[in-house]
């Protein structure tokens, strides 16, 4: 392949000197960037030059290592690319629908939604659901303060047997995937129970993936977006943190797919 003319630039990624895993993360990420903006194969040497990396050759030969050891990468003769140019995220004729609610607080037999977001991704791209909720209650004022979703806002929103039907129905037979699903589910099931809807199908749940995948000591949304350097646009709202959790869950896969397809379910 000839060497195409450099289409990309990042900005300078410094070696730590006493933490040389957040250095490899860093450069990692850096080079992940570089490549997805360049959409092309790149040497190793121009992968970690375009870190502006002044470091000993020991040391970046340990960071290209850092590199072909990503199964978000692969690595042919010294050229380097994105696993997902290869493997289709989620695979095919796979679908996966993450969902994030917001509610009136932590307890789903005392508290209710007010918010329920979805994302759907499959062959044909990406589609979204995204309701509030008539919770009939107040919300307190520290989850207003959190959300930004006022007794104002939910006043004329739909009624919650209406929105789980409607959900229900995006939904379809696609499988699930959920930050700390436990929480979520503890307050989805019962209520899709009422408008006589279930969920049987496998559930992903992302704290748990980024727990065997990147072994970090905590695996909240915002640690696992800081991680991957992710935005963290629309956080605490329900389609906002729908949208982040879909994009921690496509790192995940190609990180824990080391390189060959897997289903989704095998995730578990």
């Amino acid at each position: 392949m000839a060497r195409e003319q450099q289409c990309a630039t990042l900005p300078q990624v410094k070696v730590v000197g006493n933490a040389p895993q957040e250095t490899s993360r860093r450069l990692t990420l850096a080079a992940y960037r570089y490549l997805a903006d360049k959409g092309q194969l790149a040497e190793a040497r121009e992968v970690l030059a375009a870190g502006g990396m002044r470091a000993p050759a020991a040391l970046a030969l340990s960071l290209a290592r850092a590199l072909m050891a990503d199964a978000r990468f692969f690595e042919a003769n010294g050229w380097f690319g994105l696993t997902e140019w290869k493997l289709p995220f989620p695979p095919e004729g796979e679908a996966v629908v993450v969902i994030d609610l917001e509610t009136t607080g932590p307890s789903p037999t005392e508290d209710e939604i007010t918010e329920v977001g979805a994302v759907k991704l499959n062959g044909d791209g990406k589609s979204e659901f995204v309701s509030l909720v008539y919770p009939g209650r107040p919300i307190p004022p520290y989850i207003q303060d959190l959300t930004g979703i006022t007794d104002e806002m939910v006043a004329q929103a739909p009624p919650l047997a209406e929105v789980m039907a409607d959900l229900a129905e995006f939904v379809g037979d696609s499988v699930l995937a959920i930050q700390n699903a436990p929480f979520d589910l503890s307050f989805l099931v019962p209520r899709l129970a009422k408008v006589g809807c279930s969920l049987y199908q496998p559930v992903l749940d992302t704290v748990h993936l980024a727990r065997r995948a990147l072994r970090l000591p905590h695996c909240g949304l915002d640690a696992l977006a800081e991680y991957f350097e992710l935005p963290k646009n629309g956080r605490h709202r329900a389609l906002g943190d729908a949208r982040l959790t879909a994009e921690v869950l496509r790192q995940l896969y190609y990180i824990m797919c080391k390189g060959r397809q897997l289903r989704l379910a095998e995730l578990r």
